[in-house]
């Protein structure tokens, strides 16, 4: 093939019309790129092109499609022509068909390094992936773990059913491992009924068991072959670099005995090597399982923090606050539960029963009280996002018999960053209600002007790291100056969380700001020295 200084095709041989499929009446006056396959991107042309400028050719392999759409691979060759003045004259190209031949080495690597049986990386592979991610991971600071995964049951499957269903188990399997995974992590079948895996990444323990946990709960599904039903389960042992050791042969070795400690402690269960990943892992499922169970063991308790008005010094809200009281472990702070029920998906069941609680308490105290505070309730993202959030806000209300207006509802700027039309449709519907919004802990997310204009929000509550060393830190008493000027603005009433000391709080009623929730004036109570506290206070 030849093309001219504007790189137009002014030639082809009878090979090129055998190779590719085109004619030469449909080729010539063309760019060659009606050749290209896709396969590679903008930089390896311009690396091409560098060659062909400074050294004056270029050859390597190279992935073209034919007429009918076909890839083919070639071996390509060009060379610029220039005349005897060192001008460009044209461009010639000698390329070869080097498909079958490509073929055969990806068929030769393939049978290398893959299992031919599920498609998956054999141990060839795994070992040279494990040396790659392991260098990523020196170098990036990383954990990697690796996951040992032996099948229980399959011997049964084979000597039941025969092998043939055995296959279709194994395959099956595969599938449901790769679904659990990351396209980035690594897979492989190691011998028979056993695989192992490579994941990499800041995962912490939690993490690495939560996957495993994932593979377990897939595995353990019934397994449809043809006209027959299988069970089999799994045991995974787990060791990670750079606790449990920095060789292949180390991690795998201890992976597969933290495997075969699983089996022990009755099979279907994860095991990771070391004794305390293995004690941290234990006491958080153990935990997760007491976790589900607080409501309906009514372990689940409600403290009061009073938010106090800075020209009065009275009382007129308070933030609920969830504990759990344990039977054995006493009073579980959130910090220890709160994330936990998040991951597992827990923490619309026990944000609902806070609602419906603090509204009954809230409803108590108007009965005690002329003056009564209103009450404050945080709400999570997943909470906030359900369909039917609405409709099971309205029961609550309507069952407690709070007035609306009596209520404030607490949300992250996390919920605003996203400015999608359903959220501006909820916090609408909230506020046509008569509920007040507040954007808790301000200042340490996503903080835009633009989300206070667009949402109904009234309530701006400033974090209180920024307050805790505002009497010292210049910086943190800007921040808060500005965020109080800007919500007056706007129309906004703003909270400082974390007042502790006479010194903060006399900045802060300098600054005009609304109300102050801290120890300053009181700790969060458990519901009757509450009242006790409101006695005095309002």
């Amino acid at each position: 093939m030849v093309t001219n200084v504007d790189n137009n095709i002014v030639a082809v041989n009878q090979t090129f019309i055998l190779i590719t499929g085109y004619e030469e009446k449909e080729v010539l006056g063309r760019n060659p790129t009606l050749l290209s396959s896709g396969h590679h991107d903008t930089e390896f042309y311009q690396r091409m092109a560098a060659d062909l400028e400074s050294l004056g050719q270029w050859q390597g392999e190279i992935c073209n499609r034919r007429k009918n759409g076909e890839v083919f691979y070639e071996w390509l060759s060009v060379t610029a022509l220039r005349d005897e003045f060192g001008q460009l004259e044209s461009y010639v190209s000698l390329f070869s068909d080097i498909t079958k031949r490509k073929k055969a080495e990806d068929k030769i690597y393939r049978q290398a390094n893959y299992d031919s049986f599920t498609g998956l990386a054999n141990r060839n592979l795994f070992v040279d992936r494990f040396e790659h991610t392991l260098e990523l991971a020196q170098r990036d600071n990383n954990r990697v773990a690796i996951f040992f995964i032996d099948l229980d049951g399959f011997k049964n499957v084979n000597d039941t059913f025969g092998h043939a269903k055995g296959d279709m188990l194994l395959k099956l399997t595969t599938e449901r491992i790769k679904e659990s995974v990351r396209k980035a992590d690594t897979v492989s079948r190691l011998s028979g009924d056993k695989f192992a895996i490579i994941l990499s990444g800041d995962n912490d323990v939690f993490s690495f068991e939560k996957i495993a946990s994932q593979i377990l709960d897939k595995i353990a599904k019934p397994f449809h072959l043809i006209e027959i039903e299988a069970y089999v389960t799994a045991s995974i042992g787990i060791s990670i670099f750079p606790d449990d050791g920095s060789t292949y042969e180390e991690l795998l070795s201890k992976a597969d005995s933290a495997m075969y400690k699983a089996k022990e402690k009755g099979k279907n269960n994860v095991q990771f090597f070391t004794k305390e990943m293995d004690i941290k892992a234990q006491q958080r499922r153990h935990l997760e399982v007491e976790l589900r169970k607080v409501i309906v063991n009514k372990e689940l308790i409600l403290h009061y923090q009073p938010i106090h008005q800075v020209s009065s010094n009275k009382v007129v809200s308070a933030e609920a606050l969830v504990r759990w009281l344990h039977p054995i472990k006493g009073l579980v702070p959130p910090v220890d539960f709160i994330a936990l029920a998040e991951d597992i998906g827990f923490i619309t069941e026990i944000g609902g029963w806070v609602l419906e609680e603090a509204c009954k308490q809230a409803k108590c105290w108007q009965s005690q009280f002329d003056l009564a505070p209103k009450i404050s309730v945080n709400i999570s993202s997943v909470q906030f996002q359900r369909q039917d959030f609405i409709s099971k806000l309205e029961a609550i209300l309507a069952k407690t018999q709070l007035a609306p207006d009596s209520l404030i509802l607490e949300m992250t700027e996390s919920l605003l960053i996203q400015e999608d039309d359903q959220t501006l449709i909820q916090l609408s519907a909230i506020r046509a209600m008569g509920i007040e919004l507040s954007i808790d802990d301000f200042g340490t997310g996503y903080s835009s002007l633009s989300y206070l204009k667009r949402f109904p929000i009234s309530i701006l509550k400033i974090d209180c790291a920024f307050i805790k060393d505002i009497t010292f830190n210049a910086e943190n008493e800007a921040l808060a100056c500005a965020i109080l000027s800007m919500a007056k603005s706007l129309g906004l009433k703003v909270v400082a969380e974390g007042g502790e000391d006479y010194a903060q709080c006399q900045l802060l009623t300098k600054h005009q700001c609304d109300y102050i929730q801290g120890y300053f004036f009181s700790r969060p109570f458990e519901e009757h020295a509450f009242i006790a506290y409101l006695n005095d206070n309002i």
